[in-house]
């Protein structure tokens, strides 16, 4: 693959994504993706498209191994982007299994406790109406979903909390690749497609990678949100597949 053909493609998709007000972005389920919209959000525009260059360049290195990083190139934009992303905090940024343990350690304290932790009253309705989803009901609906992607899916278990999805679409190999038993992530993929035509064949996929934001975990899964986000899962799953032929 050419790399500045794969750049000039990778820009062109994070313009779009950045066009629609990042709408597949915001409605995954992620802290890192939340912190990352409210950080581009509070940029000027300028510098917002010099963040959206550096982005471009880390997705570069996903086709292109070999091309140059912006942390390795000295990249100011990304350079504090990352420094920024690391200081965000607050409960707006909390993933559910922390939610959750959080509350449990606040349940037997006095509301004035937990205002002296800055635990609001509004805060504490935040994590007592998350509803916690095992990771067995989240397989069984991304099998369903994965299967209505591919009808002749084949599934098998790796071990640990890992399992593999694979099958042909439009002539494309596939195989998804998901960790159900992260500490703090609940759903992490990674794609592999390849283009029996071209030849072309790409590994470590995600949408989250193309757009530059380097790894797919999700930690904001609730079983209020379960259903639209495995159906987005699929939306990015069929994204990433069909990346080989848009390249071709």
């Amino acid at each position: 693959m050419n790399s500045e053909a794969v750049l000039t493609f990778l820009r062109d998709e994070f313009h779009d994504e950045r066009l629609s007000g990042f709408a597949r972005l915001r409605r995954i389920p992620s802290v890192h993706v939340r912190k990352f919209i409210d950080y581009f959000a509070g940029l000027d525009e300028s510098l917002q498209d010099e963040l959206a260059d550096a982005l471009a360049q880390t997705a570069l290195c996903l086709f292109i191994p070999s091309a140059p990083h912006p942390h390795k190139a000295g990249s100011v934009a990304y350079e504090r982007y990352r420094d920024a992303m690391a200081l965000m905090g607050g409960w707006r940024y909390g993933n559910v299994r922390r939610l959750k343990m959080r509350l449990a350690e606040l349940e037997n304290s006095s509301m004035d406790d937990c205002l002296a932790h800055g635990i609001t009253p509004e805060i504490l309705a935040m994590m007592r109406a998350v509803q916690l989803v095992q990771a067995n009901e989240i397989r069984r609906v991304v099998k369903l979903a994965l299967s209505q992607f591919c009808p002749t899916l084949t599934i098998a278990k790796k071990g640990g909390g890992v399992w593999d999805y694979q099958g042909v679409h439009q002539e494309l190999e596939f195989c998804v690749t998901i960790d159900y038993g992260g500490r703090s992530g609940q759903l992490r993929y990674e794609i592999y497609s390849h283009d029996r035509q071209s030849g072309i064949a790409i590994e470590r996929l995600s949408f989250e990678g193309v757009m530059g934001l380097s790894f797919a975990a999700w930690d904001c899964l609730e079983q209020k949100n379960l259903d639209q986000s495995v159906a987005l899962l699929k939306e990015l799953v069929r994204y990433c597949v069909e990346l080989p032929k848009r390249l071709n």
